[in-house]
């Protein structure tokens, strides 16, 4: 039996199992192609992993900044990441999706994946259905939602009391975060989204960040270890991310992203 089922299922439950990862950036998209080797007719036979994955929109920087302000839609860069990484395909869709153009004005720095999903958007009028036809085209497996479908923004008070609007200028900011929140506050989770959450056997990785951004640090070192234990190469994600700076001095934190400088894993 894997150490992967056997951290999911420590029971031995038959049937698939529905596993819901919440987050962004690379750590999400990392977790997702380790996952994806769970899944019917790949890795563990007999064992299939229903996988879902709920994106955040919040992305303001690089090329989907640019497209967030020029064509007015949601960010498409950790969806289009996330898209990759549950493709059936790892060989050339999958390279034309992550293709970043180093040349040509108007199009240096923009991925042919991100300008696909902003055509698509404008083409169907709506962000997730755009998401949609994109996962037919790559034959993903499982499913991606983004978080929203509205235009979101964060917003972090720091410990000396300014506000900062924006995921970049957040993620420069030398304060520590005390609190952080959506603008605006009243945006709408999608119906898929909500449904796949109630549904799911195991909610994985971005519960870490949320619970250390909240205070939470043991909890955010339980789901932590259950992500790093699911995919090694989540540690370094951790390791290089902005958020997880903001707690990643707690000793138990310490103990998971530099075992071999504490000597536990």
């Amino acid at each position: 039996m894997s150490d992967l089922r056997k951290a999911l299922n420590p029971n031995d439950a038959s049937g698939p199992l529905r596993v819901v990862s919440i987050g962004g950036g690379t750590g999400l998209s990392t977790l997702l192609h380790g996952l994806k080797q769970y899944v019917r007719g790949r890795g563990v036979r007999n064992w299939p992993l229903d996988i879902a994955a709920i994106v955040t929109v919040t992305d303001d920087g690089g090329s989907s900044g640019r497209l967030r302000r020029e064509f007015d839609v949601l960010p498409p860069g950790d969806i289009r990441n996330c898209l990759v990484a549950l493709s059936e395909d790892e060989g050339l869709l999958s390279r034309l999706f992550q293709y970043r153009f180093e040349t040509g004005r108007g199009l240096k720095g923009h991925s042919f994946g991100n300008l696909f999903l902003t055509a698509l958007t404008r083409i169907t009028g709506d962000f997730p259905d755009a998401v949609r036809e994109s996962s037919e085209v790559l034959a993903i497996k499982g499913r991606i939602y983004p978080a929203t479908a509205d235009n979101v923004a964060l917003e972090a008070t720091l410990e000396n009391g300014r506000r900062v609007l924006g995921e970049t200028k957040i993620s420069k900011s030398r304060h520590r975060i005390v609190s952080v929140r959506l603008r605006p506050r009243r945006c709408r989770p999608l119906a898929d989204t909500l449904a796949a959450i109630a549904q799911a056997d195991h909610v994985l990785y971005a519960l870490a960040l949320a619970k250390g951004l909240a205070g939470d640090i043991d909890g955010a070192h339980e789901h932590l270890k259950r992500a790093i234990d699911l995919e090694p190469r989540n540690r370094i994600s951790a390791r290089q991310d902005a958020d997880f700076a903001t707690f990643s001095s707690q000793p138990q934190i310490q103990q998971l992203l530099f075992p071999d400088k504490t000597g536990t894993a």
